[in-house]
């Protein structure tokens, strides 16, 4: 059970994923490895939230897109579920990082109306931005409409 106290590190996510193979390995353990597959989300909320390094979230990301070859529940929610101006195209990623970066200097410059406006922008395009003490993080909002 992954501890909140302290941070992990790629031997705990490697462990994990084994035990995820493992549970498979054993007549399709699927309880078994959906207990792994939580264990993994765990350890990424506690990395994230004590700012792990970049290379560890990057593994742990690896990790649950591995374990999501077996459940798929990781996917792109179809076009035809998502608001009408909403596009996941690279242009779309490209354009939302931008403007991410250019808000992200009006915070720092206390323009806090333009980046209001910005964010704005940013969730019509279909991804949600979340502040952080060392800059932003940038999703893709999969929530269905």
């Amino acid at each position: 059970m992954p501890d909140s106290s302290r941070a992990y590190e790629m031997k705990e996510v490697i462990e994990t994923l084994c035990s995820f193979e493992d549970a498979l390995a054993d007549d399709l353990n699927t309880p078994e490895a959906l207990a792994s597959l939580h264990s993994l989300i765990k350890i990424a909320r506690i990395s994230l939230d004590n700012k792990a390094n970049i290379r560890l979230l990057q593994d742990i990301a690896f990790a649950l897109l591995r374990m999501d070859t077996f459940f798929g529940f990781f996917y792109d929610v179809p076009a035809q579920f998502l608001p009408i101006n909403t596009s996941y195209d690279k242009d779309c990623e490209l354009k939302a990082a931008a403007l991410a970066e250019k808000r992200l200097k009006c915070k720092r410059d206390r323009n806090f109306m333009m980046a209001d406006a910005l964010r704005k922008e940013i969730e019509n395009l279909g991804f949600i931005i979340n502040d952080r003490t060392d800059g932003y993080t940038l999703m893709r909002n999969h929530k269905i409409v």
